[in-house]
């Protein structure tokens, strides 16, 4: 099996368990995505693009920020994971979240050396 292949087999194994403790994730991690809201000054009528978006923390939680005018898109490359979010964003009932599971060839990101050296400095 591909390296890229067992990553994606453990996660699809483990997104049960991110939807079943749902509720305490978003607990858990409310301060990181309130510190994305008031970093990325994320506000009304505003897009969001989550990537890794998993069950869909932050992007569900951030749905109240952007409100009925905004967009939500999450991406992740594990379809159970993606299922999850889409679950959990019916049982919400947020019709402004976009969530998707393209293949895996779409998910690569190459990290751009000088973006890194930049972020590092700031």
């Amino acid at each position: 099996m591909q390296p890229d292949q067992e990553v994606i087999r453990r996660w699809s194994g483990s997104a049960r368990f991110w939807e079943k403790h749902r509720e305490i994730i978003r607990q858990m991690f409310a301060p990181v995505t309130q510190a994305l809201v008031d970093e990325g000054q994320i506000g009304s009528r505003h897009t969001v693009l989550d990537i890794a978006t998993g069950p869909g923390e932050p992007a569900l939680s951030l749905a109240a920020s952007v409100g009925p005018e905004g967009k939500i898109f999450g991406i992740d490359p594990i379809p159970e994971m993606v299922a999850a979010a889409r679950r959990a964003a019916g049982r919400l009932a947020l019709k402004i979240c976009n969530l998707t599971s393209p293949s895996q060839s779409i998910c690569r990101f190459q990290p751009i050396p000088s973006m890194l050296s930049s972020a590092a400095s700031a």
